[in-house]
């Protein structure tokens, strides 16, 4: 989930509906679609983020990118996404 519409390369802002957050309130989701991130090599999309307008900052959601087919490594205070 994001709140920074720039991050996309593509959305789809036909996507309307609300979303459950930690605290239990209802937030809504104005849109769905890529994000594209740098890494050191290349850039690396991730597909069906939110866009959250609301949302005071990023959430990354561990779980769907392992589904995706990403490696997560967390080691000392680093996070490696491969």
């Amino acid at each position: 989930m994001t709140n920074d519409q720039a991050l996309f390369t593509e959305i789809d802002k036909t996507l309307i509906f609300k979303v459950k957050i930690g605290n239990g309130e209802f937030i809504s989701v104005k849109g769905k679609g890529t994000v594209a991130i740098k890494s050191l090599t290349s850039l690396k999309y991730i597909t069906d983020v939110l866009y959250v307008p609301d949302i005071d900052q990023n959430l990354l959601s561990i779980g769907q990118l392992v589904k995706k087919g990403f490696k997560i490594i967390f080691e000392d205070k680093w996070c490696l996404i491969k």
